[in-house]
C-alpha cells in the first residue's frame, strides 16, 4: 500500500452515521488512497478500482502529471462558471475537442455532468432534432408533473436482458 497521503489525519473506520449511501445496510471500506488502478482501504486492503468511472479515472489514480495539471489550474483559478468567464484552460480544451470532431461540429458546450448535459442537449438542439430518453431515467423521461415545461420526446425502455421473453418459449 502506498503510504497514506494525509498523515495529520488519522485513518480509522467511521461508522457512517451522517452519509446516505447508495446502499445504507452495507458498511463500505473506507478509501485512504489511490495509486494506479487500485485504492486502498484504512485496513490496507488493495482493490482494483472498475467503479472509478470512464471519465473520472480513466488514467489511474495519483498519475503524477495529472496531479502536477490539477495543482497547476487551481494554483491559476479553481472554477470559473462558464455562463460568465471563460479561461484559457477552456479555451485550449475547445480547441482540442472541435479538432477531433467529425464534420462542422466547431463548437462545445461545457457542463459539470452527465445528468446536466443530458437536459441541456434539448435546450440548445434545434427543434427538427428528434429526442429519445429511456423511461424514468431523467426529467425528460416523461415524468408527469414536467409535460407542459417539455418538449416532445420519444421514450424506450431501460435495458433489461429478460423483457419480452415468454415462458413457453423455454427461456425461464
Amino acid at each position: 500500500m502506498p503510504s497514506y497521503p494525509f498523515p495529520y489525519i488519522t485513518p480509522t473506520a467511521q461508522t457512517m452515521d451522517h452519509i446516505f449511501h447508495r446502499f445504507p445496510k452495507l458498511t463500505l471500506p473506507v478509501v485512504a488512497c489511490g495509486e494506479g488502478m487500485f485504492v486502498y482501504d484504512t485496513d490496507g486492503n488493495e482493490y482494483l478500482d472498475a467503479c472509478g468511472g470512464a471519465a473520472v479515472s480513466c488514467l489511474g489514480h495519483s498519475d503524477p502529471d495529472v496531479k502536477r495539471a490539477i495543482v497547476d489550474q487551481l494554483d491559476r483559478i479553481p472554477f470559473a462558471h462558464t455562463a460568465f468567464y471563460t479561461s484559457d484552460a477552456a479555451e485550449m480544451l475547445a480547441n482540442r475537442l472541435t479538432a477531433m470532431a467529425p464534420g462542422n461540429l466547431d463548437r462545445v458546450y461545457f457542463v459539470s455532468g452527465g445528468s446536466e448535459a443530458t437536459e441541456t442537449v434539448p435546450a440548445v438542439a434545434p427543434s427538427t432534432v428528434s429526442r429519445l430518453a429511456r423511461w424514468q431515467q431523467t426529467a425528460i423521461s416523461g415524468a408527469a408533473q414536467f409535460d407542459s415545461l417539455l418538449f416532445e420526446t420519444h421514450h424506450i425502455a431501460s435495458c433489461y436482458e429478460y423483457r419480452g421473453r415468454s415462458r413457453s418459449a423455454g427461456l425461464f
